[in-house]
């Protein structure tokens, strides 16, 4: 008997590791790896390196390693890829073991004089939904491919995070070249107005045009302040795309917007785009595929009408009867198979299956109103970006015109035709007028941006 116990702990300890073992996993699944190393590596990433922007490059690729929403959305495909094992096991047998010591007192009658007053009983039960319906397999299918979803929602967060992290570093070219030039309007009102100063104490001038002319420098230099706010609140948000420990937020250069361009200016615009590109989106591919797992999902309500059908049995070893401990003839076994039939339920699966059709109807016109945005989003961004181009052509044309009057009037200035004050506001209107034309510089290249998040990054 003692041998016997001993025999029984050790299992006991051996089974109990092994099932700790079995719960303890670290790290994602082959599966996660797969496919998010593989939406990393399918990424358009080249349609961006034609900025030739090392600075930009780098930036992408450390907000692709750490951005937290990605990290998010790879977590949702593993949390999808243990769901559907969850669901296969509900597909398998189950089998239990419950060992038990059993002390009991036992009448002196004849009939119980063979039997132990304490023993063991080790019993192992079995329980099986057999899945002639094939309901449990149309769960488990269902479930994956809301995992497959979740590989388009992965691709979805890459391309939103990389696309709004471009867009926020040409603004903020924008804005520092923005600074830049006003820097110099509000150091040239600062002289224009000194200038107005010194005329009225000679008495040249009146106290007006002093005033106008410090009005003008304080506007200068508010607009330069908020430059400066605008440039910090966006810089903030552009190191929150990278997350906190990708890069060193007082370590940040950029290139100049001036000579800021795509491709080096050879990028035709397309005239037009085939249609089907809304289909390569991956938030229109993660809708087909939640659409398809609910109508499964409308099948399986149904199927919950018909009976289920299910097997249990018992095997049960114990040392009270005759023989051995693993002997026949000490050994209790019966199997129970059937069906099961739900008499009353309260309306629950009449209203689980109008439920089901529900969310699937409501699904179905959430997935063509995405169609048709998908749509507009495409000829928005495309008409934007012909239209962004043509203006940045048309003020840069008005840009030389005024390079030139600039040179005409420095040459004036010059020859002592007009004063120092005179050429300072020649100065900051040419700067003004560069200013704008950055302005529709960066909305073409934003409009771009637009565009291919609008394709799903289907375009080059």
């Amino acid at each position: 008997m003692k041998n016997l116990i001993k025999k029984i702990i050790i299992l006991l300890n051996i089974f109990l590791i092994f099932s700790n073992t079995l719960g303890y996993c670290v790290g994602f699944s082959a599966y996660t790896k797969k496919y998010s190393d593989m939406n990393t590596c399918d990424f358009n990433i080249n349609f961006f390196s034609k900025f030739y922007d090392k600075y930009l490059d780098n930036y992408i690729y450390i907000a692709l390693n750490n951005n937290h929403d990605i990290k998010s959305a790879v977590l949702k495909i593993e949390k999808y890829h243990q769901l559907e094992k969850l669901s296969i096991s509900d597909e398998l047998p189950h089998l239990h073991v419950a060992p038990f010591y059993n002390g009991i007192k036992i009448p002196h009658i004849s009939n119980f004089r063979n039997y132990e007053s304490n023993g063991f009983i080790l019993p192992f039960f079995l329980n099986y939904e057999i899945d002639l319906l094939l309901k449990n397999r149309n769960k488990t299918q269902s479930i994956k491919l809301l995992k497959k979803s979740c590989v388009y929602e992965h691709r979805l967060a890459i391309l939103s995070i990389i696309s709004n992290l471009v867009s926020t570093y040409i603004n903020l070219i924008y804005l520092d070249e923005l600074i830049s030039l006003q820097n110099q309007i509000t150091e040239m009102s600062y002289k224009i107005y000194k200038m107005e100063e010194k005329k009225e104490q000679k008495g040249v001038s009146n106290s007006i045009q002093k005033l106008y002319s410090q009005q003008n420098y304080i506007n200068e230099k508010n607009n330069l302040d908020n430059l400066y706010k605008k440039y910090n609140t966006l810089r903030t948000a552009f190191f929150i795309l990278l997350s906190p420990d990708g890069c060193d937020i007082n370590d940040f250069k950029v290139k100049h917007l001036s000579i800021y361009e795509f491709d080096n200016g050879k990028y035709k615009i397309p005239k037009y785009l085939d249609s089907n590109i809304i289909f390569l989106r991956p938030d229109i591919l993660s809708l087909e595929e939640q659409l398809k797992s609910l109508k499964i999902d409308v099948k399986v309500a149904r199927k919950e009408f018909f009976p289920s059908f299910k097997l249990y049995g018992a095997y049960v070893f114990n040392t009270f009867g005759v023989g051995n401990f693993f002997s026949w003839e000490a050994t209790l076994a019966s199997i129970l198979t059937g069906a099961i039939v739900d008499i009353f339920m309260g309306g629950k699966k009449i209203a689980n299956l109008k439920l089901k059709k529900n969310q699937y109807e409501q699904l179905f016109e959430n997935y063509f109103k995405s169609i048709l945005n998908a749509q507009k989003e495409i000829n928005d961004s495309l008409f934007d970006l012909k239209e962004n181009k043509k203006i940045e052509n048309q003020t840069y044309q008005l840009l030389l015109m005024e390079n030139k009057k600039l040179n005409y009037e420095a040459k004036k200035y010059k020859k002592g035709v007009i004063g120092n004050q005179d050429i300072l506001q020649k100065n900051i209107e040419y700067l003004k007028l560069k200013k704008y034309y950055l302005e529709t510089k960066t909305a073409k290249l934003i409009s771009l941006i637009s565009l291919f998040k609008a394709c799903g990054g289907n375009i080059n």
